[in-house]
Formats: structure tokens, C-alpha cells, sequence
């Protein structure tokens, strides 16, 4: 039996690879609205925390199609 076998997001799967591509468009749709982007600030400071933060808001509302209740921006992704 293979561990991985059953890993939802393995590299080279249609899951990781569609995860890879919402992760990309959360990316360029965010920088169209003006929005920053994690890798836009240097890793550790309140900015990259703040950013990342607000990333990860909307990569869950994109992901799941609904409001994220602690997501109160009115510059999110819908």
C-alpha cells in the first residue's frame, strides 16, 4: 500500500494542480483590485502577517464559494 496514495493534494494530481490554479487567480485578481499580496512585503514583519491574513480570507471564500464570517472588507473578491 502507498502512503501518499491517498493525499488529496499530491503533486502531479488534477486536485493539487487545480488548488495551484486557484491559488493563482485569488493572486492576480487581488493585485487587479489593488490589493497586496503576501510576497509583496519582507516574511515575519506586520505587513506580510496583516496580508497574508486577508490572502488566506479570500483563497477560503474562493475556494468555498461563500462569505468568510470573519471577512468584513468591502474590497473582497466578490
Amino acid at each position: 500500500m502507498e502512503p501518499d496514495k491517498y493525499l488529496p493534494l499530491k503533486p502531479g494530481t488534477p486536485q493539487y494542480d487545480a488548488a495551484l490554479a486557484l491559488e493563482d487567480s485569488v493572486r492576480v485578481i487581488r493585485r487587479a483590485s489593488g490589493k497586496r499580496n503576501p510576497e509583496d512585503f519582507a516574511r515575519g514583519t506586520p505587513q506580510w502577517d496583516a496580508a497574508t491574513e486577508d490572502f488566506l480570507k479570500d483563497l477560503l471564500w474562493a475556494s468555498s464559494g461563500s462569505h468568510v464570517e470573519d471577512h468584513d472588507h468591502e474590497d473582497d473578491l466578490r
